[in-house]
């Protein structure tokens, strides 16, 4: 743990600290940061995202690299997210709504995806860390988006 707190300001800078890890990862997602993301994994972390389940953060980067490929840009935001701090271990939810852009010659497409990210945290040398992360979808829309009239555009 960390030094003599309060057992309750503990556990909220604990939280807040799993909190950052989940906004870094959605910023090194959409940064095409892959470093920022290896930072938020154990390096034996496994990872189970429906079309990729694996083990170990080089696997994870690869899945993510080749993932992100067809997208022009994506947009990932956290909602309500609930974390439970069990000592050097943490269980977290958090609902996500991630945005995808594709760009096919003419053809420009946004899909949204409605998913949850459950977590199992473990604290190593004093840094929060994802050592298991499962995507659970909930929903998802594709959208062809078409180009304003002409004189609006």
């Amino acid at each position: 743990m960390t030094s003599e707190r309060d057992p309750a300001i503990q556990e909220l800078f604990d939280r807040a600290a799993i909190h950052d890890v989940i906004m870094r990862y959605c910023h090194g997602i959409d940064q095409r940061d892959m470093d920022l993301v290896r930072s938020c994994y154990i390096p034996d972390a496994y990872d189970d995202h429906g079309r990729f389940k694996g083990t170990g953060i080089d696997n994870i980067i690869a899945f993510f690299v080749a993932a992100l490929k067809p997208y022009s840009a994506t947009m990932h935001f956290i909602g309500n997210e609930l974390i439970e701090v069990h000592g050097d271990t943490a269980d977290s939810e958090a609902y996500c709504v991630a945005y995808h852009r594709t760009v096919n010659g003419e053809e420009t497409r946004d899909i949204a995806v409605g998913l949850r990210y459950v977590d199992k945290f473990v604290r190593r040398d004093g840094r929060w860390l994802i050592a298991e992360r499962v995507v659970k979808p909930i929903w998802s829309r594709n959208d062809l988006m078409v180009p304003p009239p002409v004189g609006q555009r």
